[in-house]
């Protein structure tokens, strides 16, 4: 059974060393040039061939029928000939679908205050929209960051996929639909572009009225880290807030 692979950044790295040993054939690995992670894995160590991505790739693989495709956190959405090449197209994602398919799943996960999960889906046109193959919720702190959470969804999504990628590719786990309603008939499918990530990280000057002023001037005000700050109760437990307001240089466009 051929497989190919778009792999990047640690997750990649990892899901492939467990897809290598496992003596798995892999016939060709594509990579974005320049990515530090994936370059560990340069010069045969894998036994399989690494080729930086370029446009016109993807034409070029479509030509070819295989087995499995396989994305290990590759930023590239795949052509429908090139998914048509393939019987069988896994593509890990970092959130339970279909909550919030598409991109920053850490980030709308905590601003929705929604469930977090990760998911091994089959690519189809539709970003995210594809079958479940594996899915795991996954518990997170009231107080995380962004960055937090998304490390903890980048860890479990290898784990994921070493925990089942065996059973997948014998035929012993079967491709099941995603939730298409919830217990109480309203449709769960959230979607997320990075353009409007940016746009949800910047406050309008309009949201700066008084009352919001007032929380920010108090944030502040108490804020002697680590000695002391302002306190804040969410579900019974107690956190500090340690808030600090760094200029920004304005970047000409």
């Amino acid at each position: 059974m051929s497989i190919l692979v778009f792999a990047a950044k640690r997750v990649g790295y990892e899901c492939l060393y467990n897809l290598v040993m496992g003596g798995h054939p892999v016939s060709k690995v594509i990579v974005p040039a320049g990515d530090e992670s994936m370059n560990l894995a340069s010069g045969g160590t894998f036994g399989a061939e690494l080729v930086d991505y370029s446009p016109e790739i993807q034409d070029e693989l479509a030509e070819q029928e295989r087995d499995w495709i396989l994305n290990f956190w590759s930023p590239y959405i795949l052509k429908k000939n090139l998914l048509d090449s393939a019987k069988h197209r896994l593509n890990i994602h970092p959130s339970l679908v279909p909550f919030r398919r598409g991109m920053d799943q850490a980030a709308w996960t905590i601003i929705e205050g929604g469930v977090a999960g990760v998911s091994l889906i089959e690519m189809e046109e539709g970003i995210d929209t594809g079958g479940v193959w594996s899915s795991k919720e996954v518990d997170y702190p009231d107080h995380w960051t962004g960055k937090q959470l998304h490390q903890l969804l980048e860890q479990e999504s290898i784990n994921l996929f070493r925990s089942n990628w065996k059973r997948i590719y014998n035929g012993e786990i079967k491709l099941k639909g995603q939730m298409s309603v919830t217990d109480d008939g309203r449709n769960p499918g959230t979607y997320h572009t990075r353009r409007g990530t940016n746009q949800n990280r910047t406050l309008p000057s309009f949201v700066f009225n008084e009352s919001f002023m007032e929380h920010i001037r108090w944030m502040l005000a108490h804020n002697f880290f680590p000695r002391t700050m302002a306190e804040v109760e969410i579900h019974g437990k107690s956190y500090g807030l340690n808030l600090e307001l760094v200029p920004l240089k304005k970047v000409k466009k």
